[in-house]
């Protein structure tokens, strides 16, 4: 309805200045452009002093997304589509309950004009004037996490207020996320972006470099023959992601929810070779360490000298408590159970 239409919001000023307001009218604007509906709403010198409420609405927590399956699919089944499309309600309606997840994907992504093959430029074109200059960032983030400088010197821009705007809006769309580090507090400029949109991850990752097979190959089980040899490990690095973006909901799983006040990986300005990807800073003076694991069986004790060697590494603010937890499939061996060396352990159960 906006689409080309400048002066909308202030023709709908008008309206409400001289025949609305005093009639118990409550207008609802909606939009999933959230560049627009950011900058020329709840910003709007217009509409300044009138808008009374805001509303996110976010993708769905992964128990929410659960519910789209009906118990007909097992819960590892769930874990995967939500790692590759996250909670988007219109994405996980595409799913048919009745096929397998190879044959969804199969047919969602990597068939001919296929739902999901050509929807990175229903986004980008119909969310940002500029598209070029927002899929030039979201390539440069889409493998790690990098620094406001650091996405500056490699998109060749300034790192002045243009970019900085760019970023906002990726973040507002849902698309990026910005993190900082525990141990230098809210007012640190020091932040670092990452892709979070699952979807996006996904496509940089297989369907973008096989774009040309996927539009010319008659083949029903792409899926399997170009992933065959990474899909596992890449899974592992897909599970940090999810664990991150739901860092919220594994603290609530874990008993402390109430008691976060930071949720992020941890990286240091001067080693970018020693990183955590999830770590809390409570406000009952805990730091709780998160050893991630994507694996198909229970952890065994071996896990406890990689991630002793973490806790040695970081710098633990004084007065604070220092506890591990454990998120996995399946949860801890008995040998690493008896050990009582983790203090938490979140497993797919807790999850979904």
């Amino acid at each position: 309805m906006a689409a080309g239409r400048s002066k909308l919001i202030s023709i709908m000023k008008y309206y409400w200045d001289n025949f609305w307001k005093d009639n118990h009218v409550m207008v609802i604007l909606c939009g999933s452009i959230a560049s627009f509906m950011v900058k020329k709403v709840i910003r709007s010198k217009a509409l300044y002093g009138r808008v009374t409420l805001e509303i996110l609405l976010q993708s769905l927590s992964p128990s929410e997304s659960g519910l789209f399956f009906a118990n007909k699919r097992s819960k590892e089944e769930i874990l995967k589509y939500l790692m590759i499309l996250g909670g988007v309600p219109k994405y996980l309606e595409e799913i048919d309950l009745n096929k397998s997840f190879n044959q969804n994907i199969n047919r969602l992504c990597f068939e001919n004009n296929s739902y999901l093959v050509n929807e990175i430029s229903k986004i980008f074109y119909s969310q940002f004037k500029e598209a070029k200059t927002y899929l030039q960032i979201i390539n440069v983030l889409k493998n790690n996490l990098f620094s406001f400088q650091e996405i500056a010197n490699r998109i060749g821009k300034s790192s002045g207020g243009g970019l900085k705007y760019y970023l906002e809006q990726l973040e507002n769309a849902e698309f990026i996320t910005s993190y900082i580090s525990f141990d230098r507090g809210w007012n640190t400029k020091f932040k670092k972006y990452r892709l979070s949109d699952e979807y996006l991850v996904f496509y940089f990752k297989y369907i973008e470099p096989n774009l040309k097979i996927i539009k010319q190959s008659p083949q029903t089980k792409l899926f399997e023959m170009l992933t065959s040899k990474s899909f596992t490990p890449w899974m592992g690095f897909a599970f940090e992601r999810f664990c991150l973006k739901n860092a919220y909901e594994l603290s609530n799983a874990m008993g402390f929810g109430s008691e976060v006040l930071v949720a992020s990986p941890y990286f240091q300005k001067a080693d970018e070779r020693f990183q955590i990807d999830l770590i809390y800073q409570r406000t009952d003076q805990v730091i709780t360490l998160c050893e991630i694991k994507y694996h198909t069986k229970t952890i065994d004790k071996q896990i406890i000298p990689q991630v002793e060697r973490k806790v040695s590494l970081l710098p633990l603010p004084q007065g604070y408590t220092i506890e591990k937890a454990l998120i996995s499939l399946y949860g801890p061996s008995d040998a690493l159970k008896q050990t009582s060396y983790f203090n938490h352990f979140v497993t797919i159960d807790d999850i979904l």
